[in-house]
């Protein structure tokens, strides 16, 4: 599941949006704040701190019952451009346009975390009996288009209502493994801490979270140089489709998921003093999101699973509950051109 779109490919369809539109353009030197700039373009490099995760889990027998969560890194730089469109007139109503692009600048330096719990009466009371971390290195691409229309204007406070569609994709390939493990299900005994299949890849995620959201802008920009805003974003029709390949037990594990419940907000800072043709602004912004949803995993062997004692090649199990999370918080700084 890998995106089919280089990053490459995608750099050059937003750098054609931040070409000038077609069209007449008006010729006079525009001073006031109302009909001040009809482009921009942000360039950011920020840091986020969070993770994705999945969390499955199913009945061993009668009494007995397992969970398995595996959380991925987000603690990774990214940077990216937005190019911004605006028709901002005095007695109008405003309206803007914004598409985005960021990718990660390296990656993730905390580990994937996969974890492991058994309920089993009366000894096990939801016990975590396995724990592993791994390497993770990730291939980020987010795009996000939104648009905004003025609601409410009073002197320097406007408030917008907006919508867009945005699409997170993440590839995660995973390497080594070093944990524990307490052998709980076949009775071996306590197993102690191990590091093994260094530099090996051992498992591959790839996730995309995408759907349609409906927000709100406030700005105030008291006195034309400085502007304060603030977003905040809601959607309960998110969709997620994920694909979990355990390399080393020949093992695929997926989700298809929809209506899943998005959040976010953000607070943001542009300071820029107009010039007649090409003005050069600071901008900074903070934020948080998260995606929450609950649905079903598929499971299905293309291999001979190492961990059974028979052949397992070809089979499938589906329905199994699947509760997928993405949390996160970041910040970014940049520079920009309004024209």
């Amino acid at each position: 599941m890998r995106a089919k779109i280089t990053k490459t490919v995608l750099i050059l369809l937003f750098a054609l949006l931040a070409m000038p539109l077609e069209g007449a353009r008006k010729k006079e030197v525009i001073k006031s704040r109302d009909i001040r700039n009809w482009k921009r373009l942000y360039f950011h490099y920020g840091q986020t701190q969070g993770y994705n995760s999945y969390e499955i889990s199913g009945g061993l027998s009668e009494t007995s019952s397992f969970r398995s969560k595996l959380e991925y890194p987000h603690n990774n730089s990214f940077y990216g451009f937005t190019f911004e469109w605006r028709r901002m007139h005095d007695i109008k109503r405003d309206l803007y346009f914004t598409g985005s692009l960021y990718l990660n600048g390296n990656y993730p330096t905390d580990p994937m975390l996969d974890s492991d719990w058994l309920t089993d009466p009366p000894y096990y009371d939801d016990y975590l009996f396995s724990y592993t971390e791994s390497d993770a290195e990730l291939n980020m691409v987010e795009t996000d288009i939104l648009f905004g229309m003025e609601l409410y204007r009073y002197r320097d406070l406007m408030i917008f209502g907006t919508g867009g569609f945005l699409l997170y994709s993440y590839d995660y390939d995973m390497y080594s493994l070093d944990g524990w493990q307490h052998d709980v299900l076949w009775g071996s005994g306590y197993q102690d801490s191990f590091s093994v299949y260094q530099d090996t890849l051992v498992l591959t995620y790839d996730v995309e979270y995408y759907g349609l959201y409906a927000g709100s802008r406030a700005e105030f920009t008291p006195g034309g140089v400085f502007t304060l805003g603030g977003d905040v974003r809601l959607s309960p029709l998110m969709l997620v489709t994920d694909l979990d390949d355990h390399v080393l037990r020949n093992k695929e594990a997926y989700s298809d998921i929809k209506g899943g419940l998005y959040l976010a907000g953000s607070l943001d800072l542009r300071l820029e003093t107009p010039t007649d043709l090409l003005s050069v602004f600071f901008h900074a912004r903070v934020f948080g999101e998260s995606f929450s949803y609950q649905g079903y995993q598929s499971q299905s062997w293309y291999g001979d699973d190492p961990a059974s004692d028979y052949d397992d090649t070809g089979n499938i199990t589906h329905g199994i509950p699947n509760t997928i999370k993405y949390n996160r918080t970041g910040f970014s700084i940049g520079l920009g051109l309004a024209f």
